[in-house]
Parts: C-alpha cells; sequence; structure tokens
C-alpha cells in the first residue's frame, strides 16, 4: 500500500490525492499502519481546500473495509473508572447499572488523538467498578485487553478490539472472589490476575488466579500465607490478613507491589511466593504511596516525613519533611515527584505543588491551588504529567485547567477553558488533554470528556453523557422502542432539546440542517481502534423514520423497515400536563387493574392493604358492588365487611378540588426537570412527580405518570413501582396524605 509512504507529500493537492487514492491498493490496506497517517493527510488538505473527492474516496474505501458508525451515547448511569491504556492511547470508561438491572453497565474505548469514541461494550454483568473504588479497570501490558471488576465481586476480562462477537456482554473469563468488593492485578501478559478478595469475608487471601482456566478461587493456594512472614512483617499487620486495597503487576511481571490504606505497603516476588519487604508507609489521614512509571522507586508520607524509598529493597533513599496539606503525590516520567496541597485543606494549610527530583533535591515550588481528588472518581486527580516528563496539566479551584512548563524555569503556557466542575486530567498520547466532568446531582452537572490538544488549547472533541433530550426519541412508535432491537440503542442526543439515531451501517436520523452538528457526536470506528470522520461523506441522512423508510437504499432500509408509510411526527412534544380529563374513578379503576396483576403473579402476600383500601374508597362512593368485591379479595375479608358496610350507609364525600393554575405551572416545571434525567435514573423523580400531581388533584397527570412507572420487581416491595405508587396516589387525592386509609 502506498498510503504511508507518499500520500503526505501530495496533501496540498486535492486532484492528485484523489488520483493516489483512487489508484492505491486498498486490498493491503492496514488500519494500524496506514489510517493515521492517511487521517493526517486528509486532515491537512481539509484545512485548505475543505472536503474534496479526495476524502469522499478515501471515506467510502474505509466504509467498504468494515468502518461502523458509533455514537457514545450509551451510559445509562454513573461513569465511574477513567484509565489510558500503557500507551496512552486510548481512554477506557466503565459505567454502572442503571435501573434496569438487567441490562448491564457499559465499557468504552475512546481514541484519545480524535476524542471519539471506537467502540462499545454494553451489556456488562452487574455494571463496572464500585464508587470510590480504585483501580477497577486495568489494561494489559499490550493494550489487547482489558479487566473491569463487575457484578460487585467478579472480575472479567474484555477485549475491546478484538472480535465483537467475543467481546460483547459476556466476558471471554472470569473469576468471582465469592463475597464481595474484590481488589486485584491484572499480570502484563493478559491472563492471570492477583485477587486479594474482598469486604466482606474472612478468608482474604492473595491469590493468583490464571484466567484461561476454569477453576474454583477458593481452592487456590494463597501466594504467600502471613504465617510464613518474618515477625517484623506480621508486627506491621498488626493481626489483619495480607490483603492490598490497590496493587499493580511489575511491567518484567516479577513482582506484585500495592499498598492496604490503613498505613502500609510491600513488594512480593511471585516466582519465589515470598514477601520482599513489607514495612509502615504512609498515614491513614495522609497522601497515598505511589510507584514511579518506572517502578524503581516510591514516594510515601508518614509521621510528618516525605520520603522516597528503593521500590526494589523498600529502604528509603532520601527523606524531606512533608508539605502541611499535602493530599496528593504524582510521579512523572522523568524521575520528578509532584508534591501536592490542595486548596481547601481543613487545617489551613497553604496550598501549593513542591516538585522533587527522584534522589530528593527540591527544585522549585509553585503556587497553585488545586481542586481536591474527588471521592467518586479517585482514579481522576487534579495533576497529570506529560508523557516526557517535562511539562503539567493541572485543575485550579477556581475550575480552570493551567498548562505548565516544568523546565529550569517553570513557566505557566496557558489556560484551558472547560466546563464546570471539572473532576480531574489525564494527559495522554498525542499530546492530547483528557478533562473529566463527572456527575453531580446535586449542582446539575452533566458528566463527560472533553479532548484537548495542549500545545495549542484546541478542543479536539467533547462530549456530555446521560442527557435526555426533551423532544420525542424518533424510534419510539405508539409506545414500542423500535431502537431496543439494536445494541446499542442507535438513538443519542444531539442536543439537549433534541434525539438522533445512527445506525452502525451509515443510516442518520436528524433534522434537516443539523449535518455539521453530527461530526461532533459520531464518528465512523475503524478495526475498533481508529475513528475517522463522518464530515467526509457516506453517510444516507434523512429527517425522520418514515423519510427514511421511504428513501434509504438497501440493505439500510431494512434498519427502518417498521416505519414505512408512517406519518412524521411533530417536532415538540405535547404540552404537559395533559388536560385533567380522568376522574377519581378512572384512578381507582387502574388500581383495580394493578390488584388483579399482582394476584396473578403470586405477589399478593406482599400487596395485601390495596384491595382493602380500594374497598374502603369505593365504599366511600356508595358504589356497593365493587367495594363487596374488593372485599372478598382482602386476607381477612370477614374482618373488613362490617367496616365497608357502614361506610356505605354514610354520606359521599365531595368529589376532589380541581388543581389551581400555580400547581399546573409547578407541574410543568417539574416534569421539564424529569424530560431532561437519563432514562436509566428516572424512576425516583417519577415517583416524586406521581406525589406532586396526586397532591395536586390532577388524576390525567397521575395516570400519565403511572404509566412511566416499573412494573412490580423484587416481590412488590419497590418505592417507585407501579402498585406502590398507585397506592400513595390513591390516598393522596383521596385524603390530601399518604398515610393508610
Amino acid at each position: 500500500m502506498i498510503i504511508a509512504g507518499t500520500f503526505p507529500e501530495m496533501a496540498g493537492d486535492p486532484d492528485a490525492a484523489r488520483e493516489m487514492l483512487e489508484a492505491a491498493d486498498w486490498s493491503a490496506f492496514t488500519p494500524e499502519r496506514d489510517l493515521p497517517p492517511l487521517r493526517d493527510a486528509l486532515t491537512a488538505l481539509e484545512r485548505t481546500h475543505g472536503v474534496t473527492e479526495a476524502h469522499r474516496h478515501a471515506t467510502a474505501k474505509i466504509k467498504a473495509y468494515g468502518a461502523r458508525l458509533r455514537h457514545a451515547d450509551t451510559h445509562r448511569a454513573e461513569v465511574l473508572t477513567h484509565v489510558l491504556s500503557p500507551c496512552g492511547r486510548y481512554l477506557a470508561l466503565g459505567s454502572a447499572v442503571g435501573e434496569e438491572f438487567d441490562d448491564g453497565g457499559v465499557l468504552q474505548i475512546w481514541e484519545v488523538a480524535t476524542g471519539r469514541c471506537v467502540n462499545v461494550i454494553d451489556g456488562i454483568p452487574g455494571g463496572v467498578g464500585w464508587e470510590s473504588d480504585r483501580h477497577m479497570l486495568q489494561w494489559s501490558a499490550d493494550a489487547s485487553r482489558v479487566a473491569v471488576v463487575h457484578g460487585k465481586s467478579r472480575v472479567g476480562i474484555w477485549e475491546p478490539f478484538g472480535d465483537p462477537e467475543d467481546s460483547w456482554g459476556e466476558p471471554i473469563a472470569r473469576t468471582n472472589v465469592s463475597d464481595s468488593r474484590p481488589h486485584f492485578a491484572f499480570a502484563p501478559d493478559g491472563d492471570r490476575v492477583m485477587m486479594w478478595g474482598g469486604w466482606y469475608g474472612q478468608d482474604r487471601r492473595g491469590r493468583i488466579v490464571s484466567m484461561d482456566d476454569d477453576v474454583d478461587i477458593d481452592a487456590v493456594e494463597a501466594l504467600v500465607s502471613v504465617e510464613s512472614l518474618p515477625d517484623g512483617m506480621r508486627a506491621v499487620l498488626r493481626g489483619k490478613p495480607l490483603c492490598l486495597d490497590w496493587s499493580a503487576w511489575s511491567k518484567d511481571g516479577e513482582r506484585i507491589y500495592g499498598y492496604e490504606s490503613s498505613g502500609w505497603a510491600c513488594s512480593v516476588d511471585v516466582a519465589e511466593r515470598r514477601v520482599v519487604w513489607l514495612r509502615d508507609t504512609h498515614d491513614f489521614d495522609g497522601p497515598l504511596p505511589v510507584w514511579s512509571p518506572d517502578e524503581r522507586h516510591l514516594a510515601h508520607q508518614r509521621d510528618g516525613q516525605l520520603m522516597i524509598s528503593d521500590a526494589v529493597t523498600g529502604e528509603p533513599v532520601a527523606v524531606h519533611a512533608a508539605r502541611p496539606g499535602t493530599a496528593l503525590l504524582s510521579w512523572g516520567p522523568a524521575g520528578r515527584l509532584a508534591v501536592v496541597a490542595p486548596a481547601n485543606d481543613d487545617r489551613g494549610a497553604r496550598p501549593g505543588v513542591r516538585i522533587l527530583s527522584v534522589s530528593g533535591e527540591h527544585d522549585y515550588d509553585l503556587d497553585l491551588a488545586l481542586s481536591p481528588t474527588g471521592h467518586m472518581t479517585p482514579d481522576l486527580t487534579a495533576w497529570a504529567w506529560s508523557p516526557d516528563g517535562g511539562r503539567a496539566a493541572c485543575v485550579t479551584d477556581e475550575g480552570r485547567v493551567e498548562v505548565w512548563d516544568l523546565g529550569e524555569h517553570p513557566e505557566r503556557l496557558r489556560v484551558v477553558e472547560v466546563p464546570e466542575d471539572v473532576d480531574g486530567v489525564l494527559w495522554g498520547a498525542d499530546d492530547v488533554l483528557v478533562i473529566v466532568t463527572s456527575l453531580d446531582e446535586g449542582e446539575g452537572t452533566i458528566p463527560g470528556l472533553r479532548f484537548v490538544a495542549a500545545g495549542s488549547g484546541e478542543v479536539v472533541g467533547a462530549f456530555e453523557f446521560l442527557r435526555e433530550p426533551s423532544g420525542p426519541n424518533p424510534l419510539d412508535e405508539d409506545g414500542e422502542d423500535h431502537g431496543l432491537d439494536h445494541s446499542p440503542h442507535p438513538a443519542f442526543a444531539l442536543d439537549a432539546h433534541t434525539w438522533a439515531v445512527a445506525f452502525e451501517p451509515g443510516l442518520v436520523i436528524a433534522p434537516a440542517g443539523r449535518e455539521p452538528d453530527l461530526d461532533t457526536r459520531l464518528a465512523w470506528s475503524v478495526d475498533r481502534r481508529f475513528a475517522w470522520p463522518v464530515r467526509w461523506g457516506d453517510l444516507e441522512i434523512f429527517p425522520n423514520p418514515a423519510e427514511a423508510a421511504d428513501g434509504a437504499t438497501p440493505p439500510l432500509d431494512e434498519l427502518v423497515e417498521p416505519f414505512l408509510g408512517g406519518t412524521p411526527r411533530p417536532a415538540e412534544p405535547p404540552a404537559w400536563p395533559p388536560p385533567n380529563t380522568a376522574t377519581f374513578e378512572d384512578l381507582l379503576d387502574l388500581a383495580g387493574k394493578v390488584v388483579e396483576r399482582v394476584r396473578a403473579s403470586d405477589q399478593e402476600g406482599h400487596t395485601s392493604g390495596l384491595p382493602r383500601e380500594i374497598a374502603v374508597l369505593y365504599a366511600r362512593r356508595n358504589d356497593a358492588d365493587r367495594a363487596r368485591r374488593f372485599v372478598e379479595l382482602c386476607p381477612e375479608p370477614l374482618r373488613i365487611a362490617p367496616r365497608i358496610e357502614q361506610i356505605l350507609r354514610e354520606a359521599a364525600p365531595p368529589a376532589p378540588e380541581p388543581p389551581t393554575p400555580e400547581e399546573i405551572a409547578a407541574l410543568a416545571e417539574a416534569h421539564e426537570r424529569f424530560l431532561r434525567t437519563p432514562r436509566g435514573q428516572r424512576s425516583g423523580v417519577n415517583a416524586e412527580l406521581v406525589r406532586q400531581a396526586a397532591h395536586a388533584r390532577h388524576v390525567s397527570a397521575v395516570l400519565d405518570l403511572l404509566e412511566q412507572a416499573p412494573l412490580e420487581t423484587h416481590l412488590g416491595l419497590g418505592s417507585h413501582d407501579r402498585h406502590h405508587l398507585t397506592l400513595c396516589a390513591l390516598r393522596i387525592v383521596a385524603t390530601g396524605s399518604d398515610e393508610e386509609i
């Protein structure tokens, strides 16, 4: 293939570029070798000549090679892990499960150079990671595999760039620690993990498990038994097991090292199955110890001293007085250490960053007030070294990201514009910063990523997760979501108000005039590792599913066949709340249907109160037949019947007052917030809105919202499910209170 060798030299001539591409032997196309230089050359050509026939020809060939259209709007819940690959070219993200547990979590792979998602592995059983835990996702040394804590107690392996059929949903290998909260180290060969057990089990041995073998982990012998340790090491353990909260496997595969959060660290020789050193290393409330990238040195702080130790022997080689307020130690690739005292220290310490050399020599201090490390995403920090160790990026307490040259005389190079509430920064390959914003429901922060060229400040890519547009999902027809037939779901948020759809073969549904916006949200993915811009052509774009079904070329038309002959829906959703035409009797009828459904599912023992309360409410309305019918559904009908007969002899209460204009306006405002809530996290917001509508006596709104509540699960005990909310709404509309009737 001649692309990699000669095309960059012809990037200034669009006609020559097109002729060269047409003459190229595309059967020899190798993405690893050819795509990045071809992409760079076409980018340079575009800057001068715009999108040309050369771009369109190359895109057609890339698509024919097997490129798939990707969007990144696939997370249903919080993103808990953000980890760069060892080469720095890829970022892996893992999210928890949403409210539908069986849907699992999501693992995404992003190409750092382009700021685009190149692979999505959906349906990770039990979701990825734990909130506030470190190292829940780890790459193999060659970045061909990722090991993931999932399902709370399992570690599984996926191949993000392998055969998609082998890396979808279920892992290619996994092991289970049999209790909960595993901590592990992934071997550089990608075939073994060191498992350290979990929180709750009594047996917390460190065990090496081969992921290619189907073994019972409880039968695996401990790598090192506590009984075999010298007395001095056992004294450090203070009667606790040899179990690390954070660990790593050395690049040469010979050692496993790490720390336990209460204050000690160790290094284990794998082949000899012995602890080389184990010693007190850090204060419980101080910065955690860190190993240098070359694994030769360890920085740790204890009893007012900052120590740099030999990571092989564990012996200190340099000792300094600790900087007050230090919360983070960060090694750079060039053997320099950043000692970070962030802002907002409870003890009033002055914030700043001290730069030390590996020998312990103090280079200088930077007068910087950095943001503290977030509790929910501890793998992210406010400081990131450049791959060459000569620069660093940091998140200030004022919410800026600054890039610094850390040569002999430190200099701030630039300030990068970022969203509010940045959670941390990473420095990847190709001199690209990854700036992460995490979910903050209290502050309304939307989680997302921003990829920025460190040298220029140019935004390479930006994305927000968990957005829920207020407009209708184009693939939802008469209550049936046809997008559920695809995995991942092809619908994505084009902006805060608009849905769009991207099917993997290249069919897109988006409003007319929004084509330029698609390039920021979509990318062609080649071999699940390289992104190719969609602005370079070969998409079939339609404004709605009906026109797509009528106009798409085969075989793309099969993707939207259910919409053939349909009528395009209005872009804006109907006003809400709906007219309040429903009556309290309609709500009672729905409650009766809920009772019948629950009885049919053998859950009636957990819902016995609902028939009695429905009987009381029918009796209050002098509807004797239906009141007595629901008495018969009660567990003890003979005990309930006298009360019902007494109520039937009393006068019926007046009908509920209609909602006031102020209550209707408040409902509309609350519903707007509900629509902006991600679908995977809506049930709690929906439950509050049901109660608000019931207090406003807006029965039509209550009925509309109850249709969106999940059906009964977990034996009907869910506080957000339809059974429970129906009972709450009945009580509130009838009496103004959610108290038992």
